[in-house]
């Protein structure tokens, strides 16, 4: 009854993949994964075994979902994630409140690419020193009790089946900080996994050994 009551604006959708101890009939897999969809609270919402990854397995629970909501006077869900793009028809289709107010990207295909500025340098790194050096300018600019504010990001390379279906993340590939008008490429897949970096933790807000608060990012 608690997560009747409860609001979930953010859902997340998962496709696990079934484990080899779920039972078999006549020695085939019944069941080949589990689908489950949390919400921002990180509650299950939907868990179900599937026999196929068909989206017949999984548009029943959706249409639930979206009843119950009703039926308690809840809004519903504003943004769903998904590793799979084919999802998104169905998704639209059970919760058809995800296309309110979302202008498709086609709509504006004939403006121009979005660039960076022309006064805004980039720097590419791939080494532990040089990584450490580049964070180390950024740091001697800013005083010690500042908080400063970076654009961070982070990119991997993923397995993919045929089928669209992520099967496994790998390490971190690159690391992206933009602060002012610079933007740094770290190409930290081509360290070695063991490398400390001294200066990156001041710049990602790791825990301060003194009473002051350490710098932020976001």
């Amino acid at each position: 009854m608690h997560l009747q009551l409860s609001e979930n604006l953010i859902l997340t959708c998962i496709y696990s993949q079934a484990t080899k101890q779920i039972f078999k009939l006549n020695g085939v897999e019944i069941y080949v994964g589990l689908f489950s969809m949390t919400n921002e609270r990180g509650e299950l919402r939907i868990c179900d075994l599937v026999a196929t990854k068909a989206h017949s397995q999984i548009e029943q629970h959706l249409m639930q979902l979206n009843r119950s909501l009703s039926l308690y006077g809840h809004s519903q869900p504003q943004i769903i994630f998904t590793d799979n793009m084919a999802d998104k028809p169905l998704l639209q289709t059970c919760f058809p409140e995800l296309t309110k107010d979302v202008i498709p990207v086609e709509k504006y295909s004939h403006l121009p690419p979005m660039c960076l500025p022309h006064d805004c340098h980039v720097f590419e790194y791939d080494t532990a020193s040089g990584i450490d050096q580049a964070i180390r300018s950024i740091m001697d600019n800013v005083d010690e009790d500042t908080a400063i504010t970076v654009g961070f990001d982070t990119e991997w390379n993923v397995n993919v089946t045929n089928h669209g279906h992520t099967q496994r993340r790998d390490i971190t590939a690159v690391i992206q900080i933009a602060w002012k008008n610079h933007v740094y490429l770290f190409q930290v897949s081509s360290t070695p996994s063991n490398t400390c970096y001294q200066n990156s933790e001041s710049v990602i807000g790791s825990q301060s050994s003194g009473p002051k608060d350490p710098p932020k990012s976001t």
